[in-house]
């Protein structure tokens, strides 16, 4: 009686654990996975594979080249003269 007493209430962990194997959350499907979430700061817009430039035409009446903070590659872009027209009517050639 005695030893019955000291035993009541005592978790018989051998037989009433929680077998994690069978009843566990699984947190990967579960979970909101912050990796998906786009981080624009972190994510870089692959130029090459976004941008049809056969559909895409860039009106530039209305859009800029700072060229103060645009660098242009001429190692990497190649200007098309066949299809690239220098209107010298409206740049200026610096002869000096």
């Amino acid at each position: 009686m005695w030893l019955e007493t000291l035993t009541t209430g005592a978790k018989d962990t051998d037989h009433m654990a929680i077998d994690t194997d069978q009843v566990a959350i699984v947190t990967n499907c579960m979970a909101i996975d912050t990796d998906m979430a786009i981080d624009m700061a972190h994510v870089a817009i692959d130029t090459n594979h976004i941008i049809d430039t056969d559909q895409v035409a860039i009106d530039t009446d209305h859009v800029a080249i700072d060229t103060d903070r645009v660098a242009i590659d001429t190692n990497h872009m190649a200007i098309d003269t066949d299809h690239v027209a220098t209107d010298t009517n409206h740049v200026a050639i610096d002869t000096s």
